[in-house]
This record gives structure tokens, sequence and C-alpha cells, in this order.
């Protein structure tokens, strides 16, 4: 069993790609899959997205036919089950292998039909799903395909494979159906967000570019500012150290003891930057290279602390400024995904695996990245929804089950679980489908700012709660009380998780703006409305739990007091705590609950005036709390404090 595994894990690595799209450039030029053949990698074409550029030769008689393709991987490290790669063969295609191998070919067109139907149901929204066009355009020559339109296309060539079932085999890979879709002119979101994060040539770039800041104090300010005057100080000590031993070097080696200034500064960043200084002929001997490396070593080892802190500075100047220069389209990227959810929701649509692979931007490619910062001049699309479900069906359908699981830094428990596990526990289908929605949202605009997962380590809980699951299949334990188990372990990993790196960045988050359009606004403000009515029916109940206001007329003074008020009722009543600890425990709550109802007024009425705006983090705060609220329950900790 452990063999058929190993060969299914290869069976879906990029030479498994590339010689499927070899084959299909054999078939192409009219040649046997016997021709003799040749894949050669020519360059990386794209550092960023691990695109590498190949060469397929075929040999066709005395002649050598040969064309180029490029091939990467998608969402490596992401913990998606399926197996994707960016293909471009004169288009730009997206290849997603199954983790279980499809060989029954209606079974397999039944998958493509289904998401073609969620695809209908968004247009004319951006949406990528997988077709049969983009490679039998390649193979099958179609009388009249040119005035064809697109889904005129695919029912033609689908009718084509089912006359000519050799052609089937174009759609497989190691065995199994694969699916393709074409990209053409969409750019992938992932590869949008990285570019608010490129560094350039990064920390050793930086440090290379002036190695005579050091010492001259108007230059390093002007370049980092009077506020990290001290770590320029605490390396210019470190400079001196190694400066005096550099002039010692020189005099026992023979050399010309008045080398440039500058020469021993670019030795000195050089070793910084991670490089160990190379020997250069007459000028750099491989004796006093030896010596210069083992005395940067020494010197750099002694004073680890100020270079670190150095380096740490630098580090977060690259950063600052770049978030500086791309704040804008970070915050276009925000309001167009938010914008995105607010159209899934009001479509009745649920993706339940939305990530930055999983989403397009569509634009002018010409101006490409520019536009970025003009949400009005880009839309945000979707990629494959092979876990959408529609959560809104014609009246007398059902809610289909959609497939269980999803990306672990971007999926909730209830990825995992079955619908009528869900109702069992929660009732409402429909708002447990797309608030896993929300939750992958907050996680994508955290990282989009952030550039780093937010529920990296809740990520492992979700992992591990699909191997609980499975074990309490095959023990027939209640699904029921799993999902308590299930959220009594991701939940608290997820809100500490979260309130510690919200927290951290807070700053950043908070320098963020979020102008939501009008469908974004009312949907946050539909969604804080049906939590202050929820919470508004728990006061009552919790009223009539306690016992310290037990006439009609207290109890509803208590239910209309301020939340102000009500702690300073509960202030000269604490004497009392110790004769009726449930009752006083349950003022406790209410008085939790009314801050937060009043929290959520607040927002709402901000949400409702001309021209609203939320920082980045408070609509984090805002989803976070909204979701977790509903599937593990209220709690006091997650606050949204007023903008100064």
């Amino acid at each position: 069993m452990g063999q058929d595994n190993d060969k299914k894990k290869k069976a879906v690595d990029k030479y498994s790609v590339l010689e499927y799209f070899l084959a299909l450039f054999k078939h192409q030029l009219g040649l046997g899959s016997g021709a003799a053949s040749e894949i050669r990698p020519l360059e990386q074409a794209s550092v960023r997205m691990n695109l590498v550029t190949y060469s397929l030769s075929v040999a066709d008689g005395n002649v050598r036919q040969s064309r180029r393709m490029t091939l990467g991987p998608i969402g490596e490290g992401t913990g998606s089950k399926s197996k994707c790669f960016l293909a471009i063969y004169d288009n730009k295609i997206v290849v997603k292998v199954p983790p279980v191998p499809i060989t029954d070919f209606d079974k397999y067109i039944s998958g493509i039909k289904k998401e073609q139907t969620i695809a209908k149901k968004l247009y004319p929204r951006e949406c990528i799903v997988p077709g049969i066009a983009v490679i039998m355009e390649k193979i099958y020559n179609l009388p009249g395909s040119e005035n064809m339109r697109p889904d005129e296309l695919e029912a033609a060539y689908l009718e084509a494979l089912y006359k000519n079932p050799e052609y089937q085999e174009f759609f497989k890979i190691d065995g199994g159906f694969a699916f393709f879709m074409d990209l053409a002119k969409y750019v992938f979101l992932a590869d949008a967000i990285s570019l608010f994060h490129d560094l350039g040539g990064g920390v050793k770039e930086e440090l290379l570019t002036d190695p005579s800041i050091i010492g001259d104090f108007e230059k390093f300010e002007g370049r980092y500012g009077m506020e990290n005057a001290g770590v320029g100080a605490g390396l210019e000590h470190v400079f001196s150290e190694y400066e005096r031993g550099v002039r010692k070097l020189l005099i026992r080696s023979g050399a010309v003891p008045s080398v440039l200034l500058y020469k021993i500064q670019r030795w000195f960043f050089t070793y910084l930057a991670g490089e160990e200084i190379k020997p250069n002929g007459a000028d750099l001997t491989d004796t006093f290279v030896s010596q210069l490396n083992a005395l940067l070593k020494d010197v750099v080892k002694k004073n680890r602390e100020a270079v670190d802190e150095y380096l740490a500075m630098v580090d977060n100047f690259l950063k600052e400024t770049s978030f500086s220069q791309h704040k804008l389209q970070m915050e276009g990227v925000i309001a167009n995904t938010l914008e995105l959810l607010a159209w899934l929701m009001q479509k009745g649509i649920a993706i339940r695996d939305i990530k930055p692979d999983n989403l397009l931007v569509a634009g002018d490619t010409e101006r490409y990245p520019y536009f970025l910062s003009s949400p009005d001049a880009f839309r945000i699309g979707l990629i494959d929804v092979e876990t959408a479900v529609d959560f809104a069906p014609e009246s007398g359908n059902t809610i289909i089950q959609p497939p269980l699981g999803g990306t672990p830094f971007y999926a909730t428990p209830l990825h995992l679980f079955k619908n009528s596990t869900i109702v069992a526990v929660y009732r409402d289908l429909r708002r447990a489908l797309y608030l896993q929605d929300w939750f992958a949202v907050v996680a994508m605009i955290y990282g989009t700012i952030i550039d780093e997962y937010l529920f990296l380590k809740t990520a492992k809980q979700v992992v591990a709660l699909t191997r609980m699951i499975q074990q309490a299949i095959k023990s027939a334990r209640p699904m029921e009380q799993l999902i308590k188990t299930a959220n009594q372990r991701f939940w608290p990993c997820a809100i500490e998780e979260f309130l510690e790196k919200t927290e951290t960045n807070k700053h950043r988050l908070s320098a963020v703006r979020v102008l939501p359009q009008y469908v974004v606004y009312n949907m946050l403000a539909d969604e804080l409305e049906r939590e202050n009515r929820f919470c508004d029916k728990l006061v009552k109940t919790l009223i009539s739990r306690q016992s310290f206001f037990k006439n009609k007329q207290n109890r509803e003074q208590l239910y209309m007091v301020s939340p102000e008020k009500l702690a300073d009722v509960m202030n000269k009543i604490k004497d009392k705590k110790a004769d009726d600890p449930s009752s006083f425990a349950a003022l406790e709550r209410i008085h939790r609950i009314k801050l937060n109802m009043k929290k959520n007024s607040g927002i709402i009425e901000r949400l409702h005036r001309q021209d609203p705006w939320l920082s980045a983090y408070e609509v984090l705060v805002i989803m976070f709390s909204i979701v977790r609220n509903f599937m593990y329950g209220p709690a006091p900790e997650l606050s949204v404090k007023k903008p100064v």
C-alpha cells in the first residue's frame, strides 16, 4: 500500500505534466507517441511564481521540431489536496490534478458541468472553471468554431469527445483525468499580492548600495531617520573594531596599509550581507582573504546583537518603504475582495475555498499593476469553484452536499462536516456556509497587508481534525458531539493567534483604509444587526435567570439600562455576589453583551454615514468576531476601538 501511495505522489509532479504537454505537441505534429523526444529546462521565467521555461523537442524524420512552454506549481505549501500548475502553452492554462484519480469519463464531465453551473449563476462575474475547449481547440478541427459562443463551443467539443473517445486520452495525466482552465487574459490575485511585498534585491542590495553610510551621520539620518540613530551608532562601534583589525592585517601581510576606506567599508557590508570576501588577484590574495573573513567572523560573532539589530532595522525599512509604495493598491485589492464576498452572498453562493490562488484580477492588462490602486478599474474574479455550493437554490430544491475539506490556512472545522450535521448543531445552514468564506477573507486581508499566514498554527489543527473525524467515523461516534470537540480544539488556537498577530501588526493594519462599496457596508451592517438581535434575545433570557431583579418593572429597567449604568449597579451590589454567584455571573454576562451591542451599534452608525470607511484592523475584528460568535459562541475579548 505504501508503494501505491508513492506512485500516486509521483504521478502529480511537474514532470508528469511536462510529459503530458510533450505528448500533446507530438499529436499536433502528427507524430506517434514513440517519436524520439527531449524536455530541457532553459531558464527561470519567474522566481516569484517558481515558473521555468522548457524546450520541448521531437524528432520528425531528419528534422528536429521544437517549441517552448513554461510551467510551475500553484499553491504549494497551502495544504491544498489537489495538485495545481500554471502552464503557458500558447495561452495560460491552469492544470488541476485531483488527489484521487478520476478514471470514469462521465464522472469527470459531471464535475465540469457542476462548476459551469455555478459559473453561470455568477455571470457576469469573471469565473474561470474547467472546460474541454481549452484542450480540444489544440487537437481537434471543429468546422465553424470561430462563429460559436463559448457555451456552444463547449457543447460541440463534448459531442465530438463522445463520438471520438480516443481524444479523451488528451485529458488524462498519468491515467487519471485532469482539469484544464483557460486563464487567458487574467492575473492570479496571489501574483498581484506578491508584488506588494517584493523587496527587490532585499537587505543584501540595500547594504551594498552605499557602504560609506557608516560613519556619515547626515547620510544615515537621511536614509533611516533620527529614530534609528542609536542602531547606527551601535554598528559604528562594530565597524571601528573591524577597521582596526583590518589595518593590522594589511600591515602584517605587507599590503598597502592605506587601502581606500570605501573598500574596507564594502568588505564589511558584503560580509553582513551574508557573503564571504573572495580572492581578487594581487589586491586580495588567498591568504589575506582567509584572514579577513576570519576577522569578520570573529567581530560579528562578538557583536551579534548590534549586527542583528542593524539588519532588522534595514529589513524593516525596506518593508515600510514597500508598504508606503503599495498601500493604495492593497486598499484596492481589499475593497474588491470584500465586494466579491458581498456579491457571492447576494448570489447565494459559498465558495468554501477562497484563497489568493483561487482568485483572479480582471482589468486592463496594459495598465496592470497600476490599476490596482483604483477599485473601480478592476474586479476580483474566481478560478475553480469545485468546492462551491449554492445555498439559495430555487424553491423546492435542497442545498446539495458540497465536497468536504478546504485549504488548512483558510478553513474552519465546518469545512469538514456534512450539511446534516451542521443543521443539527447550528440550524442555519446558509449562514454556516457563507461564513466559511468570511473566515477565509479574514485570513486573506491579513496576508495581503502583512505577507504571512494569519492562522499558521491553527492550520495544523485543521489537519489534525481531518484525521480525528476519519477515526470517529470508523468508531461510529456521533458527529454532533464531534463538532463540539473540534471547536474546542480549533477556536481557542484561532482566537489566540488572531489576537496576538493583529495586535503585533496593529499599526500597519490600522494604516490601511477600507472604503467599502454600498453592497459591502450593507453586508457588514446586516450581520452586525443580526448579531445584535441575537444578543437582545440572550439578554432577555439571562435577565429571567437572575434573582437580584425580580419584579417586572425592575427587569424592564435592567433590560433598558446602558452598560455603563449597569456597571455602577453591579459595583453597588458586589458585596451580595457570594450570596448568589450564578445571578451575579448572569449580570456580568449581560454587561459584556450590552458592551458588544453598543460597539456594534456604533459601527453600524458609521457604516450608514456618507462615504464610510473602516481600517483594515477594524474590518478584521468585525468579521472574525461575527464568524467566531456564530461558530463557537460570543466572548468578551474582541473589541474595536474608535479611531483617534
